[in-house]
């Protein structure tokens, strides 16, 4: 069963949109939204003025006033000396305000970065693991008992804690905590969203990966799991699926990536009041956020 979200906006939801859209970025996609103080932050991609491929990242911070701060991460990730920054998604850890992103497709290693982003931007820290493998995309970072830990594969439940403290290269080591057996439902997806702790429960959406002719298309299944004494205890997935409309099933007549067919590409979930904020890109051309009750989840 399939599951669509294009008419579920809110005033609120819509605000937000409205404000990414005022920053005149073309082609903004996969926003992941955060809270900071009294503050929204959304991180997203798009082509800035000038530019071509790879799309830049970017961060708008809302204050309370409701005035806008357009910031390119991208720039600032090159003054670092770290390019491109893809897939870029917002998390709260201990209290602070990161992000994760990735280096994209690299014929030898890419690199997958986390990113303090409040309450002062700081610079990035690379996230090393021994196992990790050759192209990493997204680890779902989540925080216990003031320690960051990692959902590193969804299907296995498999969890990395990382060391106390970066190293003096600016990277964070991290290592494996725990694993439960693998959840044959789970083969095929990968990770979306962050981990979003509700109610005791950690939530998030998953990927689920259709191949057909050799090209891919993306849809959305929620997942959830419960952690205590250093591991998985419950790893659940939902049976719906989630798209945007089934009018972008089709994929989109402008194809940024060959290979694939369709995306719902969900990149935010975050808690608002009594409801969830769902952010997604749409077939890497547009965006759209939802408000949803937890309970319609």
């Amino acid at each position: 069963m399939i599951t669509t979200l294009q008419n579920q906006q809110s005033t609120f939801s819509q605000t937000i949109s409205d404000a990414i859209a005022q920053q005149g970025i073309a082609n903004s996609f996969n926003p992941s939204i955060g809270y900071f103080h009294d503050s929204i932050y959304v991180a997203f991609r798009g082509q800035a003025k000038g530019k071509g491929k790879p799309f830049d990242a970017f961060l708008l911070v809302i204050d309370r006033q409701a005035s806008h701060q357009l910031i390119n991460l991208s720039d600032k990730a090159t003054a670092f000396g770290i390019e491109p920054v893809a897939d870029p998604k917002l998390v709260t850890l201990n209290n602070e305000l990161w992000m994760t992103f990735n280096t994209g497709w690299d014929e030898g290693n890419n690199k997958i970065y986390l990113w303090k982003i409040a309450p002062t931007l700081e610079k990035p820290l690379e996230c090393l693991y021994k196992d990790r493998q050759a192209v990493e995309k997204n680890w779902g970072f989540f925080s216990e008992n003031n320690q960051i830990m990692c959902l590193y594969d969804v299907s296995k439940g498999l969890i990395l804690q990382a060391t106390d403290q970066p190293l003096s290269d600016d990277t964070i080591e991290f290592t494996t905590l725990s694993q439960i057996r693998s959840n044959s439902q789970l083969q095929s997806f990968t990770l979306g969203t962050q981990p979003l702790k509700i109610n005791g429960a950690y939530y998030l959406i998953a990927h689920k990966k259709i191949s057909l002719f050799k090209k891919r298309l993306y849809l959305g299944r929620l997942v959830s799991f419960t952690f205590n004494n250093q591991s998985i205890k419950k790893l659940e997935v939902s049976k719906r699926l989630l798209a945007h409309s089934f009018k972008s099933l089709f994929g989109s007549p402008i194809k940024h990536n060959k290979n694939l067919i369709s995306c719902t590409y969900f990149s935010g979930m975050l808690n608002h009041e009594d409801s969830i904020l769902l952010s997604y890109g749409i077939n890497d051309v547009d965006f759209n956020i939802v408000e949803l009750s937890k309970e319609s989840l």
